[in-house]
């Protein structure tokens, strides 16, 4: 048999193999770990009736790497169906980050990074897709740089224009943002660099509070060219307008010997400011010796950001994680967001931590399951992607797992995954109740409120309800940036209501109802035009 009937011989041992040891409740929320279609997943969109994985291909199935797989499962887990898109003349193909996909626009768009054939050059790619995600309806963009380029990110602030992170090279890594129409023109672009034996690799595109955005890199600082003793990372974040020009530029993890920080993670927060993580992963032993994966020190730093790039505070949170016996030596944050309920839930590697806006943990969990946690299988692990929301209020999340020779697979194997989980974070029913302090919270005002159609596009209508008898109700629409973009008073104590979404553009927004100027519910919808 050829090398590709035992591949595919091999995926169906496992996916049987799935059967054995997935989790799919038909009862309350819906939860579950499955392996996917596909190498490496990077993301999970939710539809009304299933959801959509994408990934790409794997370094180590030589023919299996120019794919892009996309997976359709269920809202239980169940496998739907799969279809992949080859990368023609390219010998493989990746997808860095989640935010790669920006989904919620008329032409939702995926940013890829290609390695040609024979010339082995990486180049920065984008797709454009169908709004179902059935099809790729055009291939043809290129990032236009005579150099090497990868793509990191990408952003679509409204139907018009999208925005591109990427990385290139000429002398050295450089860091470039721009922004092109949906025919891929350029409108604008900045380019940005650090000083002396550095490169500079871009991670998100955030939207800021003023219609400008956040923009944040990793320097990979060097002490000599070429690297040696005394190498270190440092994570930064750039402010700038809506064309791109530079406000700031700040180093929230410090920036000479010996700070380092590695996975820089921002998100905006009601209060007008900005929330950011990120992890200081490496041991600093004399003066110059570094080594990674040894820190019995590391921990994940916040501190909450102003407008004008100021830290109000900063904090690490080792004793909470420690409390919660998620441990790591080594962090890899990936994806970091504001949900429904106002707090905000960060992802890296197996781990989940959802905190408040202040950087309180509420919970956190190793996410990794069972049978991956077996004791022969010492070196396998978990490396979660993408983190979305779920319209039930849990979450779902996508990555990649490295399986070694053990108790599970009897050979190395790479596939991506997709784990649901519930509101709590819990893969195993009720896992909540058996944690160290409490993560069962009561509204003070009890409120119901539904949102449908969801994805919405001209309109959304609002039911909702409340047991008390308030003196004041209001519904806000808020962007993800915290903008309001829709506010209304409200009457009666149980009402049905439809607001018009014409003038939004596509993207993710919160509804909020508040009562008696407390929050009395919250729920997240998607705009797609």
């Amino acid at each position: 048999m050829s090398g590709r009937g035992n591949f595919f011989l091999m995926k169906k041992w496992y996916l049987l193999f799935l059967t054995t040891i997935s989790i799919n409740l038909a009862y309350g929320q819906a939860r579950f770990f499955e392996f996917v279609e596909g190498w490496q997943a990077a993301t999970a969109v939710e539809y009304d009736t299933h959801y959509v994985v994408i990934g790409a291909g794997s370094q180590y199935v030589p023919f299996y790497k120019k794919y892009i797989q996309f997976s359709s499962l269920d809202k239980f887990g169940n496998s739907i169906s799969f279809w992949t898109y080859s990368i023609d003349s390219t010998f493989s193909t990746d997808m860095r980050n989640a935010q790669l996909l920006s989904i919620y626009s008329e032409k939702p768009t995926i940013g890829i990074t290609i390695e040609t054939n024979p010339e082995q050059l990486l180049i920065a790619k984008r797709l454009t897709l169908s709004n179902d995600l059935t099809e790729i309806i055009d291939s043809s963009w290129v990032y236009p740089s005579q150099n090497e380029s990868i793509m990191l990110g990408t952003l679509q602030p409204n139907d018009d224009n999208i925005l591109h992170a990427a990385s290139f090279f000429d002398t050295k890594i450089k860091s470039t943002l721009l922004q092109t129409d949906t025919l891929g023109n350029i409108e604008w672009e900045e380019i940005f660099s650090c000083s002396g034996y550095c490169d500079m690799e871009p991670r998100h595109i955030i939207p800021a509070h003023d219609n400008g955005y956040l923009f944040t890199n990793e320097e990979k600082r060097r002490v000599v060219p070429g690297g040696g003793p005394g190498d270190h990372n440092v994570a930064t974040i750039i402010k700038v307008d809506s064309l791109g020009n530079q406000e700031w530029r700040i180093y929230p993890g410090g920036t000479g010997f010996p700070y380092t920080s590695d996975y820089i993670l921002v998100t905006p927060t009601d209060d007008g400011n900005y929330l950011c993580a990120w992890a200081d992963n490496e041991l600093r032993m004399g003066n110059l010796n570094i080594a990674y994966n040894s820190n019995p020190d590391v921990t994940i730093w916040f501190a909450k950001i102003n407008e004008q790039g100021q830290k109000i505070w900063e904090k690490n949170i080792q004793q909470d994680i420690d409390l919660w016996g998620i441990g790591e030596v080594r962090y890899r944050l990936t994806q970091m967001k504001k949900i429904a309920d106002g707090n905000i839930v960060l992802v890296g590697l197996d781990k989940m931590i959802k905190i408040t806006q202040d950087a309180e943990v509420i919970w956190a969990r190793n996410l990794k399951p069972d049978f991956l946690q077996n004791p022969s299988d010492p070196e396998s692990y978990l490396y979660i992607k993408g983190l979305t929301p779920t319209t039930d209020d849990g979450f779902i999340c996508a990555g990649q797992a490295n399986i070694y020779p053990g108790s599970v697979f009897p050979q190395f194997t790479q596939t991506g995954f997709v784990i649901k989980l519930d509101e709590y974070g819990c893969l195993e029913p009720d896992c909540h109740l058996n944690d160290p302090v409490s993560t069962t919270t009561t509204s003070a005002n009890y409120a119901e409120l539904k949102l449908f159609p969801n994805p919405a596009q001209d309109y959304i209508n609002i039911e909702y309800s409340t047991t008390k008898s308030p003196k004041f109700i209001a519904v806000n629409i808020t962007d993800l940036a915290g903008r309001v973009v829709y506010a209304q008073v409200l009457e009666n104590q149980e009402q049905y209501l439809t607001i018009s979404t014409k003038d939004l553009p596509s993207g993710q927004y919160f509804c909020q109802l508040f009562i008696d100027g407390s929050m009395g519910a919250t729920r997240k919808f998607v705009l797609v035009k």
